[in-house]
Formats: structure tokens, sequence, C-alpha cells
């Protein structure tokens, strides 16, 4: 008979997600080296798996970062050229594995992917999804790439940038203003609240806003994608006067500008 498996049988889904993460950084990292240490993670992970799951995708996130942050690098400072669009798709294709698929196949419905990575390592899981989306379509328009795209494709690349970086704002608990006043000063005290913990935070805001301008942008230049415009703009113009508001109230002195932001907000009608 045919084995149809537990309702949740982890070790199944873990290597089902193996194999395709190792197809992925194999695109990603080819050589021979890469493709030995992407053996020796994955043949770690099958046999220590079941009484180490978190353990697991703990490594297997870590070898992630360390492996494509060159790679990635290396594309950016080149402006995306057009050979290097395949290993785009593959390490938006491997971030992706660990946002959602881990969620849905991997983890038991009671543990959170925050719980299994790490709160620290999950931010940089999205926030490394959510750059890239966003440095990707940054350059697409800067040089008007984007006009001779596929817009469902492009208009995904945006929606998944801003997904990826309003998760990652979300991770850690919101704490009011009020309640950090006794252990922070007002100034740090306004960037909690706001859910604004470190640099990387406030460019993740900034980023999030500039990519629902592109949305935006992209709408109105496109006849079937009209109707969603107004959405894109409201997002882009509260998310800009957020980073607006925090520039000026708390970062403008450590060097943060706002030429940007109100070019943007100019454009936007604002």
């Amino acid at each position: 008979a045919e084995y149809m498996g537990d309702p949740f049988d982890p070790f199944m889904a873990l290597l089902s997600f193996l194999s395709s993460w190792a197809e992925s950084m194999r695109r990603i990292c080819p050589g021979g080296s890469t493709a030995h240490d992407i053996n020796d993670v994955v043949q770690f992970c099958s046999c220590d798996a079941l009484p180490n799951l978190a353990k697991c995708f703990s490594r297997l996130l870590r070898y992630t970062f360390e492996a494509t942050f060159p790679v990635q690098e290396q594309i950016v400072e080149a402006e995306f050229p057009e050979d290097s669009l395949p290993v785009v798709n593959e390490l938006m294709k491997v971030f992706d594995l660990f946002v959602d698929h881990a969620a849905k196949s991997c983890l038991p419905p009671s543990q959170s992917l925050q719980e299994a990575f790490g709160e620290e390592e999950y931010e940089c899981l999205l926030w490394r999804s959510g750059s890239l989306s966003f440095m990707l379509v940054s350059v697409l328009f800067s040089t008007n790439r984007y006009q001779s795209m596929d817009v469902t494709i492009l208009r995904g690349t945006i929606d998944l940038g801003i997904s990826r970086l309003k998760q990652m704002l979300s991770v850690r608990p919101a704490a009011s203003e009020d309640a950090g006043t006794s252990t922070h000063t007002d100034d740090i005290s306004i960037l909690i609240a706001q859910n604004l913990f470190s640099d990387v935070h406030v460019l993740a805001l900034a980023y999030q806003a500039e990519l629902n301008y592109f949305g935006w942008k992209l709408c109105t230049t496109t006849t079937d994608l009209t109707q969603f415009a107004p959405c894109y703009r409201d997002s882009a113009v509260d998310l800009l006067l957020q980073y607006t508001s925090v520039v000026e109230k708390v970062l403008g002195s450590a060097g943060w500008t706002l030429d940007r932001a109100k070019l943007l907000l100019s454009e936007l009608g604002r």
C-alpha cells in the first residue's frame, strides 16, 4: 500500500525542503568547495533532524546567510546586470523557502518561525528578502528597465518586498512611548514605540515606503492596474510621513536626511 504519511510528518517535509534548498543553493553558489559544503549541511540535517529540528533550521539559515551574502553584494554593486537575474530569482526562492515552506510544512503548528529561528535571525531573513526586492526594483525604475519587464512579475516583486519588510517591522512586540520613558531616553522611546530598534529597522521603513511608491508609479502607467494605484499611494504617503516624523524628531542630528522622502511626497501630491 502507498504510504500516505502522518498528518504532520516533519522529517518527510524537511527532506523536501532540503532538496529544494540544495538545488537553489547550487545555482546561487556554483563551485566545488561550495557544493561540498552544501552536501555536508544536507547530510547533517537529514541525519540529525528529528531531535533537533530547530537546530537544523538554525544551521541551514546561518549557512544560507554566509554563503549568499557575497553573491548578493556583488550583484547589487553591479546594479543587477541581466545575466544576474536568474541568480536573484534563486536568492528570492531560497529566502521564501524559509519564510513560507518551513512555516507551512516543516514546523509544528504550535511553533512560529520566530521561535524556530530566533528573533534576530528571523528579522535578518525578512530583511535580506525585503531589501533585495527593494534594491532590484529601485534599479529597474532608476534605469527605466522596468518598462520592458513583465508587469505581473514586477508587481509581484514589489508586493513581496513590501510584505517582507512589513513582517520584519512586526517581529518584536510594540511598546508605547510611555512604557519606555523610565529606562530609555525620550528619543529612543519614540523609535521603540514605532518598532524601530536599529538603523536597519528605519531603513526597512524607508524601503517599504518607496516600494509602495514604485507600486503606485507602475499602476498609474499600466492601464490594467490603475484601480490599485490609490492603495499604493495611500500606503506610500503614510509610511513616508512616518519616516519624516522620525527623522525630524530624532534622527536628523545623526545624519539622516529627508531629500528623497520630500521628493516622493511631492510626486504623490503631498
